[in-house]
């Protein structure tokens, strides 16, 4: 087995023993862990918020935002935060148990394109991922906000958020130029509306500091949004599918949220505890409560303003026009960067073959090697062969193309 497969499997084994503590805490005290539905737990107020609830405070004729008071005692608001996470000194502790060093370059300490500084750990006892017994070739890190984050050929691990390191402050990651003006645009529009400089279209919804294509409606004094839509603008990472039976929410990088729809009372309503049009939500990250919810529309997954503070934490501000919505203080910035999974991230991955005639697949930053894999004969045969089939013509000139099932027809 080579050394990166040997580190692929330590890291997925401790990485399921995380997401294994993190359920735990999720099924005794909170709601959230991804694939696992919004049930119950011990607690106490079954009451829905009532319609008209909401206090929107005074008529905003001058154009000031104002943060909407909901009024509930039991709720996810002020427990939600990054910083207020119940996860975060164990993740500072295995930050510390790395006793993490800088990898140093020619010119100096080796930083990703996302401007974080590369690690290595010495410790021979890796909690992710490490050197494999008897090499001295140890993984590679990043700290994203509190959190440790490995770095596998050059590519940073995918967890849907991005933070400066310390400060927990998101960095917004975008594919290419076009996306990070058409985000610097959105952030500049926000902010001349929430500053008063220019007058937002009324229904309009700003999502952490950026102006969106979104709008809200009032029905019965309540302000309602399409959930699908702002939690995918907040965090990409499950977009919403209306099969499924519920939209995910992600908070923060830790925890996800599942809210059923419609559909979800044909797939497996017992799991989300739905009676007539409404489910039973309860509190995570160790705030215990519990309330019956209304179950979304699947076709419009429309919900209020007052359910998603309660359920996500998220702050609401309005100036009569316009819906301010903040998902967390640390992700209201206009700190964006080009970054594509799939890319090189500055580093050079290229095939070498060493004096005993062995290849090695290894990426290098600035000159130092950070990560190599050892590539059998097979390895390379099939390398060759993909490389042979990809060159040779696939179709025969005059012929139509074969039929290639689809994906979903093979499974």
């Amino acid at each position: 087995m080579t050394n990166s497969n040997k580190r692929l499997i330590l890291y997925g084994l401790t990485a399921v023993i995380i997401i294994i503590g993190v359920i735990a805490m999720l099924v005794v005290g909170g709601r959230g862990a991804k694939d696992v539905p919004a049930p119950s737990t011990s607690s106490s107020s079954q009451s829905e918020p009532t319609s008209g609830s909401m206090d929107t405070g005074p008529s905003d004729e001058n154009g000031t935002f104002h943060e909407i008071e909901f009024g509930d005692a039991e709720t996810m608001l002020g427990h939600s935060e990054y910083a207020s996470l119940n996860i975060k000194e164990d993740q500072l502790s295995v930050v510390d148990s790395k006793q993490l060093v800088p990898v140093q370059g020619d010119s100096g300490p080796i930083k990703t394109e996302t401007g974080h500084q590369l690690y290595r750990s010495p410790v021979e006892e890796e909690f992710y991922a490490g050197a494999e017994e008897g090499t001295d070739e140890p993984a590679n890190y990043i700290i994203s906000g509190y959190s440790l984050m490995l770095v596998q050929n050059g590519v940073i691990e995918d967890r849907g958020f991005l933070r400066e390191e310390g400060t927990g402050e998101r960095i917004h990651v975008v594919q290419n130029s076009t996306a990070k003006d058409n985000f610097l645009k959105a952030w500049n529009d926000g902010q001349a509306i929430l500053n008063g400089d220019t007058q937002g279209e009324k229904g309009s919804i700003i999502i952490d500091g950026c102006l969106t294509s979104y709008q809200y409606t009032e029905k019965n004094g309540e302000i309602y949004f399409n959930l699908a839509e702002v939690a995918n603008e907040i965090c990409s990472i499950a977009p919403y599918n209306e099969e499924s039976g519920y939209v995910t929410v992600y908070p923060n990088e830790f925890f996800s949220i599942q809210i059923p729809t419609t559909a979800a009372a044909g797939i497996n309503p017992e799991a989300f505890n739905i009676v007539g049009d409404t489910f039973l939500f309860r509190g995570w990250n160790g705030n215990n409560f519990e309330y019956r919810a209304p179950v979304l529309d699947y076709l419009h997954p429309e919900i209020s303003a007052h359910n998603a503070s309660r359920m996500f934490g998220w702050r609401f501000y309005t100036d009569g026009e316009v819906l301010s919505i903040v998902s967390d203080p640390l992700n209201v910035n206009d700190n964006v960067v080009i970054y594509a999974n799939g890319g090189s991230m500055g580093y050079q991955t290229v095939l070498e073959q060493d004096a005993d005639g062995r290849m090695w697949m290894r990426t290098y930053a600035d000159g130092v090697l950070v990560d190599e894999m050892e590539l059998t004969q097979e390895m390379v045969d099939a390398a060759i062969t993909d490389t042979e089939q990809s060159e040779a013509p696939t179709e025969t000139p005059g012929e139509p193309p074969a039929e290639i099932p689809s994906e979903a027809a093979t499974e």
